[in-house]
């Protein structure tokens, strides 16, 4: 009994060993317990395509309704929401699956959340901007809403020089998608905020979840507020609930 009690023990000491030091095992267990939101409703007024990457996914949110698809949903009940998100994706992969999925389908507006996985792949300026051309013009521009994740280096799993590079790395990127959205009058919804006015640096067990890196339900929520107007602004979107 005492052996099974020690070896018990062990694969639990192990366990939390792998809980807290591995970033990645965290990750998981925050992709596993959601998935991505998605709203059919009877007799739709609008249609919304989320094209994204994990922020599209909801990966760091309790469960999908704290999402930003699931956060429309609850307000726009009558929405139809197809969430075409997978964790990992880059631009290219995001126009690539639009290709693949959506090129006939119709929908009254298009959410890109995507472009963070660039930032942190280092893809370089030239190929984020072909890609991000590339989609909207595969897209109906006027349809569109850009809206990528906040300061990947303010992320508390990053620090000293990592962090810095990554914030200037978020910095260039986002202006790139300035340019490149004004160009096509398409509405970028920017989340970077200087970090002594970020929340998500100054309260990041409130913001962040436990990887470290994606958004916890009060970090969707805090970058709902952020997209709800552009949302509402948008000729496409119904604002019967």
């Amino acid at each position: 009994m005492n052996t099974w009690l020690v070896g018990g023990a062990v694969l639990l000491c192990c366990l939390a060993l792998l809980w807290y030091q591995v970033p990645l095992t965290r990750m998981l267990f925050l992709m596993a317990r959601v998935t991505p939101y998605t709203q059919t409703p009877a007799a739709p007024t609008a249609s919304l395509l989320i094209l994204g990457d994990s922020t599209g996914y909801g990966t760091g949110a309790t469960n999908a309704t704290h999402s930003i698809a699931g956060l429309l949903g609850g307000e726009f009940p009558h929405l139809s929401i197809y969430n075409d998100s997978v964790n990992g994706r880059t631009l290219q992969q995001a126009a690539a699956a639009y290709v693949d999925t959506h090129r006939d389908q119709s929908y009254d507006l298009v959410l890109l959340q995507v472009g963070g996985n660039d930032i942190l792949a280092g893809t370089p300026l030239a190929d984020i901007e072909t890609s991000l051309r590339t989609l909207y013009e595969l897209t109906d521009a006027s349809q569109v809403l850009l809206m990528p994740c906040g300061n990947v280096g303010a992320a508390p799993r990053f620090h000293g020089s990592k962090a810095a590079a990554l914030s200037q790395r978020t910095r260039e990127v986002f202006a790139l998608f300035e340019e490149v959205s004004a160009e096509y009058d398409v509405t970028f919804v920017n989340l970077y905020l200087p970090e002594h006015e970020d929340p998500f640096v100054a309260r990041p067990e409130v913001y962040i979840s436990l990887d470290g890196l994606h958004p916890s339900d009060a970090g969707y929520a805090y970058w709902y507020t952020k997209l709800k107007p552009a949302f509402e602004a948008a000729p496409q979107t119904t604002h019967s609930s």
